[in-house]
């Protein structure tokens, strides 16, 4: 992997952890105009306090600004080295919703794609990775991981 997919790659896992972090808060964001995190609870998030410089980088672009709020051209994310400061917008907070329907949606796929690899191994005798991959339309890596926590459950 060249350097600069490194880079992405990295960038795109803080902003994941970043967006968990507003899902896991929304009830609180969504009544308020201005949140702000410590840096404790960005490092329990997993996110550093050089991440959250990157963050802040990141957000502040103009990509970013003109993905979330088109008609605002203020700073809307700011760290001081302690604290995480987020003007949060009606776009921004539209997008948490978004954000933590798709999450949902990935968390009740994974749960079925689970329960019928289980279905199939335990009821129906098929212990192959590959076939039982092919059956629940997931890839083999994931079907493995299920099969390896059931074994280890029956230990």
């Amino acid at each position: 992997m060249n350097e600069l997919s490194a880079e992405i790659v990295e960038m795109n896992n803080i902003v994941t952890r970043y967006h968990m972090l507003l899902a896991r808060n929304f009830e609180w964001i969504n009544n308020v105009d201005n949140v702000e995190f410590s840096l404790a609870e960005l490092e329990a998030a997993g996110i550093s306090a050089e991440d959250t410089y990157k963050l802040v980088n990141h957000i502040n672009s103009q990509n970013e600004q003109v993905a979330h709020d088109k008609n605002d051209n203020s700073q809307n994310i700011s760290f001081d080295g302690e604290l995480l400061t987020l003007n949060v917008t009606p776009k921004r907070k539209e997008f948490i919703i978004r954000y933590m329907k798709v999450k949902l949606a990935d968390q009740v796929r994974d749960q079925q794609i689970k329960d019928i690899a289980i279905n199939l191994y335990k009821n129906h005798g098929i212990k192959d990775a590959d076939t039982i991959a092919k059956m629940t339309l997931s890839n083999v890596a994931n079907i493995n991981e299920i099969l390896k926590n059931l074994e280890q459950t029956k230990k």
